[in-house]
Parts: structure tokens; sequence; C-alpha cells
């Protein structure tokens, strides 16, 4: 696996190359529940900034001789821990969790336990407040800093603390996201702040690129959609063991319906709604599957 999160790196930062500094890529991840959609998207944001950061640093120049105070006598040296940490990442994750419509919403719905009891499916998210999101992260310029700026210390004690942020690329330039509390079991608004320097941003979610409205707007502008492949007996078992692991389910028996009456029946419903994959990765094993408290 740790091949397939190279190669999927390098293909993301070579397709960064090849378009304009202020523009940015976007990748969407999308596979059946249990899939692994969101230990690949960690992976790969970990691997594209670790490469990006080790370059950067490596073309920084540095003094020869500090004492010398020549400014022209420079050489390029390898990256070292401290000075990846002051590099501005250029790639971050976005999990489309932070869309599922909130337990009050789905208490409003005609059948609300039926609302409940489907949550994870398409009409249980805010398709338009996502596809509204994809489409600012397209529309919003870019800069590409090398360095992240020096924080002041006592910044986090101010309350201008929080730079002034949008949703739409105004202003600062940075797009806030929803993410999703697993304590309060409902989204959390603003939780995620896409800065002007984040050209990459990995999207991961059931429903990044269904062709059908109102997602197809979203999936339409991605740079790349990646499908996790995943064998569904093996699906299965991963979702029924989470669901038990995780609380979703009291018992293995409620789990085994949770998973044969919602995700399964929203597995099928991806792969026949998905636009084509530009990328399609089998998924494999990995203990993080058994610690994600998601609800799809």
């Amino acid at each position: 696996m740790d091949e397939t999160i190279t190669k999927l790196s390098l293909l993301v930062l070579t397709r960064l190359k090849e378009v304009s500094p202020q523009a940015r890529i976007l990748v969407g991840i999308c596979g059946i529940p249990a899939s692994g959609k969101t230990s690949l998207a960690l992976q790969v944001v970990a691997r594209i900034n670790y490469i990006h950061q080790s370059a950067t640093v490596t073309q920084r120049p540095v003094p020869l001789d500090i004492d010398s105070h020549n400014d022209h006598d420079e050489r390029t040296v390898p990256p070292t821990t401290n000075d990846l940490i002051d590099v501005a990442d250029v790639a971050i994750c976005v999990s489309q969790d932070g869309w599922h419509l909130p337990r009050s919403v789905l208490d409003q719905f005609d059948d609300p336990k039926h609302a409940h009891d489907r949550r994870g499916a398409a009409f249980t998210f805010d398709g338009v407040a996502f596809s509204s999101f994809i489409l600012a992260l397209r529309a919003s310029p870019c800069s590409t800093p090398p360095f992240a700026p020096v924080q002041d210390a006592t910044a986090g004690s101010r309350p201008d603390a929080v730079p002034t942020t949008t949703r739409d690329g105004g202003g600062s330039g940075v797009i806030l996201a929803p993410s999703f509390s697993h304590t309060l079991k409902d989204p959390a608004p603003d939780a995620i702040l896409i800065y002007p320097h984040h050209r990459v941003v990995v999207i991961e979610g059931l429903y990044t690129f269904l062709r059908i409205a109102p997602w197809d707007a979203a999936a339409h502008v991605l740079d790349e959609r990646w499908f996790v492949d995943v064998d569904p007996v093996e699906a299965r078992e991963r979702l029924v063991r989470r669901h038990v692991l995780t609380g979703v389910a009291k018992d293995r028996e409620d789990a085994e319906w949770r998973a044969d009456n919602n995700d399964i029946p929203n597995g099928h419903f991806i792969r026949e709604n998905m636009l084509e994959p530009t990328q399609i990765v089998m998924s494999m094993y990995d203990p993080a599957f058994a610690s994600h408290g998601r609800t799809e």
C-alpha cells in the first residue's frame, strides 16, 4: 500500500506543477462504506506534504558560514525535522461527513425514524451546500508561500487570533468547511480552515463524484476522481466490526442489520451513480478501519 500512496501522491504533485500557481488540484475520493477512503486520503495528504516540504526545504539557500555574514555565500542543504516544521502544508484533507444533515433536521422529516435509520444515505446529506463548497474551492485563487508565517506566541489568547474568513474565497481567501463531531454526533460548522497555500484539497466521502444532481456540480470540477474498490464481503465484515466497536450498534446482530439495510444499499447507490473514476485503488486492510467512528 505504501507504494500506492507514493504513486498517487506523485501523480497529484505532477499535476500541480502543470497548472497555474494560483490554481488548485481537487481530488475526490469515494468508495462504498468501509472501503478505506479516509485512510487513503489521510495517508496521501501526509505523503504529499512530506514530499513537498522536503523539496522546498532542500531548495532553500542557507549561508555557508553564519559568522561570516556573507549574504552571497550560500548553499543548499538537506532538510532537517525542524526545517520541515516551518514549511506550510500544500495539501489538506476534508471529509464529506461535515455535510451530514444535523439530527434536528432529520427529526423534521416525514418519517424521522427512517431518516435516522438511513443516516449516511445521500438524502441525509446537504448536497447543495457540499457542491457550493467545492465550487468555491475551484473559484478561489491560491498562493504559494514556501514557508509558514511565524505565529505570535500570544495569539491564541487574543480575541482577534482567528483570521477573518469567508466561505466563498473572498476577503482573506480562507475557505471554511465543516467537520463532524463524533462526540456530538452532528456536524461542527466552520471547523476546517483552507488557506490559500492549500493548493491540493483531498475530499473523501461516499458521494464526492456522483453524476446526479445536486452532486454533479461538484463532481465535474474535480481534477481527480479516485474510487477505492473493495471486496463486498470484506467490506461488510469491516462494517459489522466497526459498528460494534464504535457503539453505533449495540451488538453484532444490530450491526449486521445496519450494514445490510443502510451501508450496503448506499454502496450499491454509489456504484450505480458515480462518474467514471480517473483512478481505481484496491483497498487493503488497515487497523484504522476498526477505529474510525464513521456514520456511514
